[in-house]
């Protein structure tokens, strides 16, 4: 709904000003076209003052929402992580973090190897080239 309105402001105020811009371009305009053009401006930069307000508002929701997402989902990898650290006694691969937060093999691999560091981690490489995590708790 504030799109669209915001829209609806921006266009108006557009052809007001369009309006009034035109009278720049007469060689000599009368009184009347003075007169238009004064009558554009008064409509058409107020118009686009709350048609550019009301997207930066509408940006600036949608910048919060993301971000809160983003928190969200930062908040249900860390509660998935602990889960797993909890259930495997300490110990945890990627794959095993891949599956359980149900993300890329290749986020749970970063995510595990910034914990490693933040938490003092230590991790295994098997023969298979596979990693495991290991945490005090």
């Amino acid at each position: 709904m504030k799109q669209t309105f915001a829209g609806i402001l921006l266009t108006i105020g557009f052809m007001f000003l369009v309006v009034a811009g035109s009278v720049f371009f007469k060689k000599n305009p009368s009184d009347r076209d003075r007169s238009a053009a004064l009558g554009g401006l008064i409509v058409g930069v107020p118009a686009i003052a709350m048609g550019g307000w009301l997207i930066l508002g509408l940006s600036r929701n949608r910048k919060n929402s993301i971000s809160q997402q983003s928190q969200a989902l930062e908040l249900a990898l860390e509660s998935t992580f602990l889960q797993q650290l909890q259930l495997n006694r300490g110990s945890i691969t990627s794959i095993n973090l891949a599956l359980s937060a149900k993300i890329s093999l290749k986020e749970a691999e970063k995510y595990l190897e910034t914990k490693s560091i933040q938490l003092n981690g230590i991790f295994d490489i098997n023969e298979e080239g596979h990693t495991s995590y290991h945490f005090d708790l």
